[in-house]
């Protein structure tokens, strides 16, 4: 699959949940992904800054994606999404 077709893809929560729940099954709702990821954000600030400003990066672009935005660096964010996957 190429950037191109990533990039203008759209982001689809209900999606995501449901591939989540496969293999994670915490995260059962919305609500519950949300908290996770707020937790997780908390956690780095106390022990990982440079994770945390990888993290908001991608937040941030994947909100300008979803509105339909460009990204200032798309190869960053592919970069950056990569780097964490790997994790």
């Amino acid at each position: 699959m190429s950037l191109n077709t990533v990039l203008n893809t759209k982001f689809d929560i209900f999606r995501v949940l449901e591939e989540l729940s496969k293999t994670n099954p915490l995260f059962n709702s919305e609500l519950e992904f949300q908290f996770y990821l707020a937790w997780k954000i908390k956690e780095l600030y106390k022990t990982d800054k440079e994770m945390l400003k990888k993290y908001t990066k991608i937040l941030y672009d994947e909100a300008r994606l979803i509105e339909g935005l460009p990204v200032s660096n798309p190869t960053e964010l592919s970069s950056l999404v990569c780097e964490l996957l790997s994790k």
